[in-house]
């Protein structure tokens, strides 16, 4: 049975306020770990290709700035490799990593020095990122680039995990 309870107007708004910042708060994000355990570029490349999501090659354009000159569905060392036969021009794997964490490779084409095409999984954010972020510049030291765990949202899950690795 209801009975008639008085409630003052102040503790039904401070009750409705409660109930309302409950029900619009954001859920916790947690933060899933990266599927990528590949200790060298070529089982990368080879799990890519076999995975079918494909190519995307991104180049410098006359202004400078970054656009997508190829997409393809595979990709072969063999036939960059024969394909950069000049002396200033080679090929080059760079791993990319955010903190310590190895997130992929993407493949360069490097002349004079500088990396002027690169090859990178398609739909790949980071490597998309770290590729846009390479081109025009010389090859990393060692050949791995680290992107900075502010990359990642602060207070995220993702962001937390990294600099915490």
């Amino acid at each position: 049975m209801l009975r008639n309870v008085p409630v003052s107007r102040k503790s039904f708004i401070a009750s409705a306020v409660a109930l309302c910042s409950i029900a619009i708060s954001p859920k916790q994000s947690k933060a899933q770990p990266l599927e990528v355990e590949f200790p060298s570029a070529e089982e990368y490349i080879e799990a890519v290709n076999e995975s079918g999501t494909g190519w995307t090659t991104y180049a410098l354009d006359e202004n400078g700035d970054v656009q997508i000159i190829d997409r393809f569905q595979t990709l072969s060392l063999d036939d960059l490799a024969t394909a950069t036969r000049g002396a200033k021009e080679w090929i080059v794997k760079i791993a990319i990593f955010i903190g310590k964490e190895l997130i992929g490779y993407v493949t360069g084409l490097v002349i004079d020095g500088l990396i002027k095409k690169i090859i990178s999984k398609t739909g790949g954010t980071w490597p998309e990122y770290a590729a846009k972020q390479l081109l025009g510049h010389p090859v990393p030291a060692g050949n791995a680039y680290r992107l900075p765990c502010s990359v990642y949202p602060p207070n995220s899950g993702e962001y937390i995990r990294c600099i915490n690795s």
